[in-house]
């Protein structure tokens, strides 16, 4: 079978070798390249090939100047850390929000404060530290009451009360920040200190899309669901739909053999509890599929991670894989670094460390575990939860 991203890769090389030194097209080709093979599942290939599009882009920088091309090197990081795992989505977490600050103080610098603003804003996703996080927003807030006073003198009242109600976030976000023990933040994400709680799953599955949409969509209908809506376009097909209460929104998108599930919310909770539900709705009425990925981001507190904690317990009962297992925990340990810090959370981490020492064991993640290995995990993690209830 042939590799349809290779041709990518191979016009990219010619166009960075010695003899065309063409960096910025070279990179965006590697980008091109990226994409393709995250679409085909082969992460590490990706990775490697989003790195090679930051480098030639920096290249191409060295010699004329950021201002040009900061927009792709970001691109190329966020496909980077998209697709990054461990040790290497931490480094990559610190060239963005390096990448991001910088690209906010040029535009500062050129007088686009708003955009700066916003720039600043995001660059928390990815801060190192709760203090760097702060002092990503305290530039926000210096340069949106700065853009209010203009507009004010302006005349221009309505753009005046959005950007009113963009600062009064912002506060509330350094509020939160201000009052938690930064030093116990070093892999702080946007997910600490962000107001709303996102979550997002990857799933891989073999069946005719058509059908599975009808099936899944059929099935959502019978869910507290409203306001269900069914796009098609050429490349993908998605569904969108929110929940009656507590300003719970969500999207389900099939394109190329992978499903992409989002639900976004203010109560962590709630959001936890309608996601379980719409993944046990997506395994259930789309044929051969496994997730493969999922991330939680939000208010972080002891309460949601007893919440996941008791949702891995309950999967293992019903026969989870190794897999799944995997990706719950992890994100259980984000969960605990982030609401506890590493001292306070460290019982915790030993024993969720410790279901993923079993996990990593296994010959294939996508079986189902083995009798034992499922007594080991549940002894850790109904210890885990143990030392949470003592937090809650």
């Amino acid at each position: 079978m042939t590799d349809p991203c290779k041709k990518y890769v191979k016009e990219a090389s010619k166009k960075t070798s010695i003899f065309s030194r063409d960096y910025w097209t070279g990179a965006l080709l590697f980008m091109r390249a990226a994409e393709c093979y995250e679409s085909s599942g082969d992460y590490d290939k990706a990775f490697d090939l989003a790195i090679k599009a930051a480098n030639a882009l920096r290249k191409y920088a060295s010699k004329f100047g950021y201002e040009f091309v900061i927009k792709d090197i970001e691109k190329a990081l966020l496909i980077a850390y998209r697709v990054a795992r461990g040790e290497k989505k931490e480094k990559i977490k610190e060239e963005l929000f390096r990448t991001l600050m910088q690209k906010a103080k040029q535009m500062e610098m050129s007088g686009n404060y708003l955009g700066a603003a916003e720039t600043y804003r995001r660059s928390i996703e990815f801060a190192p530290s709760g203090q760097d996080a702060i002092n990503a927003l305290m530039q926000a807030s210096n340069l949106l009451q700065r853009v209010i006073e203009q507009k004010e003198k302006a005349g221009k009242s309505q753009l005046v009360e959005s950007l009113l109600s963009k600062l009064e976030e912002i506060k509330q976000l350094l509020a939160s920040l201000e009052t938690a023990p930064t030093t116990e933040m070093p892999s702080l994400r946007v997910s600490a200190v962000s107001l709303e709680t996102k979550i997002t799953a990857i799933f891989e599955f073999v069946d005719i899309t058509s059908k599975a949409v009808t099936r899944l969509v059929n099935h959502l209908k019978s869910l507290p669901v409203i306001n269900i809506a069914e796009k098609e376009k050429t490349d993908r097909y998605e569904i969108t739909f929110d929940f009656p209460a507590n300003e719970i929104n969500g999207s389900i998108t099939f394109t190329g053999g992978q499903i992409l599930l989002r639900i976004n919310g203010r109560n962590p909770l709630v959001v936890y509890r309608y996601y379980r539900e719409i993944r046990s709705a997506i395994m259930g009425n789309v044929n051969n599929c496994k997730i493969t990925d999922q991330e939680i981001r939000g208010v972080y507190t002891p309460e949601i991670l007893s919440e996941v904690i008791r949702s891995v317990l309950e999967e293992i009962e019903k026969g989870a894989t190794y897999r799944f297992v995997e990706i719950e925990v992890t994100n259980a340990i984000d969960i605990t670094k982030n609401t506890l810090g590493r001292d306070k959370g460290k019982r915790i981490l030993k024993h969720l460390k410790n279901v993923i020492n079993i996990a990593d064991k296994s010959v294939d993640k996508n079986m189902i575990l083995m009798i034992e290995d499922a007594r080991k995990m549940r002894s850790e993690l109904e210890k885990a939860l143990i030392e949470v209830k003592k937090m809650i």
